[in-house]
Parts: structure tokens; sequence; C-alpha cells
């Protein structure tokens, strides 16, 4: 509702201006009244009405001087000055001002009205406009979202030469010029102890949230480095720089931002992985790899750990029998293998069954009887997990068979090495078919919400996937797997094809319909309409 404040020095006058018009049933909020502009300009500083009417001469402070001073403190504020004196001097002053009207006395209830109608119709179409605007950037920066997601995979890949690279880049307002490139993955999740078992999707909670979105406000924006988001709650940060002195520099320096940030965080663990230093673009996928590979070593502690794919060297172990100060008992633990289970992918499966085998004491894994009792314990591991999650024991047997079959971990090291990775890569295709069946039921789901409330204007990502219980950035990714459509886009054709049936089966407005979808502005539902459906909403209703 549009609010006003009245500025008037006669008593008389002002009352009849407060008292003769029923502000509430013409659609307007009368916020206040004074006498003079020196007791006005702090009851409006802090009212900020959208209209103040203010008399032109009065003691103290005159109408030009209080309006000069709103002018500078609330620009946005809209004036009309009432004044007796047709004077051009003083339309002119007021003009050079910035006041909307300028109206002589004495004037009728009817004539303010028609005065103030004209100009809040100015307000409210600037704040369509406003709307208008903040809508397009919130459409276009999810998109972007997506597109700076392609492009990474596609610079990761080495799928584009450096033009290529550089002109995707450009046109998505990123500078991917530099003298050299790391790679720093991160990634926050509640710890073990949190964590209800057999739970399979990323952990989410408002305090994990906070934190991403933390760090997505602080990087998306920060010069000298890009940060993408994958599925999993991975943060993957490319940093550039000027040298390979200065890259590195960069990336410690992030590494240290980032555990400054968790330092204080309760219950919630956070991981890194750094890549090496390259010189070229197109050398991005090394340090991609080589920080993959440290990040991988997440699954085998339980607490907050850095890891560093650059310096870090792998330490040699001799072929001895069964030596027991060789195993690291704790990374034997069964929980990492399921921490894999629960958060891993197909992608780091490779080095994490190394880590797991270095893990033993490569020594030790000469021995045949240490490899067979390694076989056996992560094969019921394996059962355990996939029971957890819903799988029959039958299921389970048909797809890994029997713990003596084949007698897999019989064989030289390198067999067993391949059982290990033969069995957690089927077990992470089963829990994959669990996700894809929980996923579908949870896009299902997002739909109903979105059938249900297309018709609110403030409906947004963020409040769908609340809706589902999962962070905004997982949602978006599994929406548009599931859907083949953003979330704009599918709320937007939902939407247009209401719009649609409307227009054929109604004599509504436009304007009536665009309200009852979801838009507030008419015309930006218009410009909607239009960019989707090729023509205007007039247009479809004559050619229906």
């Amino acid at each position: 509702m549009i609010s006003v404040f009245l500025v008037e020095d006669e008593i008389v006058m002002r009352e009849g201006i407060r008292s003769n018009i029923d502000w509430s049933a013409e659609g307007y909020k009368f916020v206040g009244e004074a006498g003079d502009g020196e007791l006005a300009y702090p009851m409006i500083r802090d009212l900020k009405p959208d209209i103040v009417i203010t008399d032109i001469r009065m003691p103290f402070m005159d109408g030009l001087e209080l309006s000069r001073l709103i002018k500078k403190e609330l620009p946005s504020t809209r004036i009309i000055i009432l004044s007796g004196y047709d004077d051009f001097q003083y339309a002119r002053e007021a003009i050079s001002i910035g006041v909307t009207d300028y109206l002589l006395k004495p004037i009728s209830g009817a004539q303010l009205l028609e005065a103030i109608g004209k100009v809040s119709d100015g307000i409210k179409a600037e704040q369509d406009q406003l709307r208008f605007m903040e809508r397009y950037k919130k459409e276009r920066e999810e998109n972007r979202i997506l597109e700076k997601r392609v492009l990474f995979r596609q610079l990761v890949a080495g799928a584009l030469s450096m033009p290529e690279i550089l002109n995707k880049g450009k046109a998505l307002g990123i500078n991917l010029a530099a003298g050299a490139y790391g790679i720093v993955m991160f990634q926050i999740k509640v710890s073990d102890e949190s964590r209800g078992e057999g739970q399979i999707t990323e952990s989410y909670s408002e305090s994990i949230e906070k934190i991403t979105s933390v760090i997505r406000d602080k990087y998306n924006s920060k010069e000298g480095i890009q940060v993408y988001e994958q599925l999993g709650g991975v943060f993957v940060f490319l940093v550039l720089g000027r040298d390979r002195q200065e890259t590195a520099d960069s990336m410690d320096g992030l590494l240290g931002d980032l555990e400054d940030m968790m330092s204080d965080k309760l219950g919630i663990n956070y991981y890194a992985g750094t890549g090496c230093v390259v010189d070229r673009i197109r050398e991005v996928g090394r340090s991609y790899e080589s920080a993959s590979k440290a990040f991988a070593h997440r699954f085998l502690y339980d607490s907050s750990r850095v890891f560093d794919g650059h310096r870090n060297t792998d330490q040699a172990a001799e072929s001895a029998p069964i030596n027991m100060d060789e195993i690291d008992i704790g990374k034997l633990d069964r929980r990492i293998v399921t921490s894999f289970l629960n958060n891993g992918s197909s992608e780091e499966l490779l080095h994490f069954v190394e880590d797991f085998v270095d893990n033993t004491g490569k020594g030790n894994f000469q021995s045949l009887i240490f490899r067979q009792y390694i076989s056996v314990d992560l094969y019921f591991t394996v059962v355990s997990f996939l029971e957890s999650i819903g799988y029959s024991r039958e299921e389970i047997t048909e797809k890994l068979g029997n713990i003596g079959d084949g007698q897999s971990s019989q064989g030289d090291t390198d067999k067993t090495k391949d059982y290990i990775h033969d069995i957690l890569s089927k077990a992470l295709e089963m829990r994959d078919k669990v996700c894809d069946s929980r996923y579908s039921s949870l896009i299902n789901s997002a739909r109903s919400y979105i059938y249900d409330h297309y018709s609110d204007e403030d409906i947004s990502l963020n409040q769908v996937a609340a809706s589902v219980n999962i962070s905004p950035n997982h949602f978006s990714s599994v929406f548009k797997k599931e859907t083949g459509e953003t979330f704009i886009e599918f709320l937007t054709r939902v939407r247009m094809d209401k719009a649609k049936e409307l227009l054929e089966t109604t004599d509504l407005k436009a304007q009536e319909i665009g309200y009852k979808i979801g838009y507030r502005d008419p015309h930006y539902f218009s410009y909607i309409f239009k960019k989707t459906q090729n023509i205007t909403p007039r247009q479809y209703r004559d050619k229906v």
C-alpha cells in the first residue's frame, strides 16, 4: 500500500486533507502529518513514506527547503507541492529539486486524489520494473551457474581449445586467462556420529546451508578464484595466478581462509584436496586429477583433514610377512568403507581402492591369508551396507555372488585389488539405483509442490528445496538431471500452460491471468508469455 505524509501549516487545511479523504478505501496509508518542515523532516526520515504532500510557504522551513532534504536522504520518495502562488519561479525551482507535481490552492479532495493517483501509478510502475529486473536476474543467475558447471566439465576433460575456453568464459563474465592454475576441492558434511544409519544422500541441515551460502557469497566474485559446485556438496575452486608461486600461495591462502571459517563449527567436518599447479589452461584436468586423488583420502578419516595432492608422496613399503606395525588399524575400520559407500562416486573408486590397500601395508598385501581376510571383511561390510538401504540377502547374493565364489582373493595382489574394485563398484551401482528411486520420489514431491504453489509470486528454488529437505544447490542439480529442465524453466512452463488454459476458457484480461499464475507485474507476464510462446497473450486468444 502506498504511504502518504502531509506537511501543512494551516490547521484547517491539514485537517481537511487528512479527514475528508478515506485514505484506506482509496488504497493509501496515511502515515503522519506535521505543521512545518522542521517538525516534518525527522518524521519523514524515520517513516520513509512513498509520497510527501507539502505546502510551499511555511514557518521555520518551507516546502522547497524540505524537498531538498528529502530528495537528498530519500531520493525515491515522490513530492507533491501545494502552493497558493502562481509563480513560475517557484515551479521552476521545484522542478530543479525533483518535485513530482506542483498544485495550486485551493484544491478539492478529488483533484488531490487524482494527482496522488498519477504519482502512485508512477511509483507502482517503478516497483514493478524493479521486481521485473530482480526476477530476470534470478533466472539469469540460475542459468549462469549451470553453464559454468558445463564449462568446468569441458575444461577438466580437455574438450575445448584455449580460444574456445576463453571465449566461453568471457560470455559468462569469467576471465580464465592466467599464467598458472591450480585446483582445490572442498566439502563439508555432518560428522558420522550425526548421520542416520543407511543414509545415502548428502546430509542436509540449516548449518550446512548457511556455511555453503557464505562460501558462495565470498568466492563467487573473488578475484583470482572461480568456484564450481558438484553433486554431493563438493566445491571445486579453480585458482588463477600470474605464475606458479603466486598460484601456490593463493591456494594456501584459500585453504587458510576455509579452515578459519570452519574452526568454530561443531558437529561438522570439512575435507580439502589440492592439486598440482599447472602452467597451461589445457592442463587444468591434470591438476583436477591430482586434487581428486588426494581428496579421495577423506573417506579414511572421521575428522577434518586437508590433503595435498601435489607435495604428498606415497610411503614405500617392503614385501614382507604380515607386519602389524605397518597396518593402520583405524583406517581399516568398516566405517571407512561404509562412509565411501554413502558418499563416494564411481569416479573416486580407483583412488579409494589404492588408498585402502596402501593402508594395509604394501608388504602385508603380499600375504595370501591377509588378502583373504581383507576380502572377506570387505564383503560382509558391503552386505551390511546394502541391507541397511533396503536390499534383501537374496538380491545382494545375486548381484555380488557368495563370499567363496571364484575365490577371487586367493589370486595375486592385482586380482585381489580387482576383486575389491569390482565388489565396491557393484555396491555403488546398487546404491545409485536406490538413489535414483529416492530422487524420482523427491522430484515428484517437488513437482507436486510447484503445481500447488505456482500462483505464489514469491515461490523460489530455495523454498521448493526446503519442502523436500535437501540443499538448494543439490536440488537444482538433481531437478535438472531428473526432468531435463531447470527449476525456473519448469515453473515457467507450468505457469504458461495454465495461462493458455485461462486464455482459452475464460474472458479474464491478460493482467488478471498473470496475477492468477504468480505474476503481479502484467508487463513481465506479457514479456515471459511472448518469449516462451512466440506470441502475445492477446494474439494467442484471438488465434484460438
